[in-house]
């Protein structure tokens, strides 16, 4: 397969990428791949926007290796967990990032 730009990765900057590269030139063939789950029918749907009843289900299969729901996390308390150390993939700033 031949393309002219292939962009890896379909998150917020990848997707950007491609509506810039696509607007500015419209003859260009771009390729992005992804290699996280499929989370909704709909391509890009970010899991804020799904019903309340699938939400969290979608958010604990976009989180990687840590399966699991977790609460909120504060600025702050990121940043408390960020000096002494113990930060880790379990304090990101929302569920589902």
């Amino acid at each position: 397969m031949n393309v002219d730009v292939l962009i890896i990765g379909s998150g917020p900057v990848g997707a950007t990428f491609a509506r810039e590269i696509t607007e500015r030139t419209p003859s260009a063939s771009v390729l992005m791949v992804d290699l996280g789950p499929r989370l909704s029918k709909r391509a890009g749907q970010h899991v804020k926007n799904m019903p309340t009843t699938v939400r969290e289900k979608a958010q604990i299969a976009s989180q990687g290796p840590f399966r699991e729901s977790y609460p909120l996390v504060t600025v702050a308390e990121r940043a408390a967990a960020a000096r002494a150390g113990t930060m880790d993939a379990r304090m990101l700033a929302r569920p589902g990032t």
